[in-house]
């Protein structure tokens, strides 16, 4: 028979399981969604993308946002480009938001090792981000 505490510890486990699930979950599905968007909303605006060559798209000179301000700005101007760009970050940033969840469950359950172990990862992650 189990006890108190072994049942408590597997419905935290059970807990942060759902949690970074749910995580992975909402992130795939926000960023699908905002590619999708991203890319009809370049269709019904960029006709040129339609029925343009890829030599007449580099013709003319498309703007290409190379930066998170510029796809931000795209964003307020409604550009396609910048929607399908922000799916894109959304989907590249799942998997940092996932070790977060993982490193805010281990601190709930205060396991030691797991919290140093998944605070590297996240600062491994972090600092990739920075480096060109």
């Amino acid at each position: 028979m189990k006890s108190e505490k072994d049942v408590s510890l597997e419905e935290q486990i059970r807990r942060a399981e759902t949690i970074i699930s749910m995580v992975l979950l909402i992130g795939v599905l926000v960023s699908s969604f905002l590619i999708v968007m991203g890319f009809i909303v370049t269709l019904s605006h960029d006709h040129i993308l339609l029925k343009g060559s890829y030599k007449t798209i580099i013709d003319k000179k498309y703007q290409f946002p190379h930066s998170v301000s510029s796809v931000i700005k795209g964003i307020g101007q409604f550009n396609g480009i910048s929607i399908t760009l922000l799916g894109l970050l959304c989907l590249i940033l799942t998997p940092i938001f996932r070790v977060g969840a993982s490193l805010i469950t281990f601190l709930m359950s205060k396991d030691i090792n797991f919290i140093f172990i998944t605070a590297f990862v996240l600062f491994v992650l972090l600092i990739s981000f920075f480096i060109v």
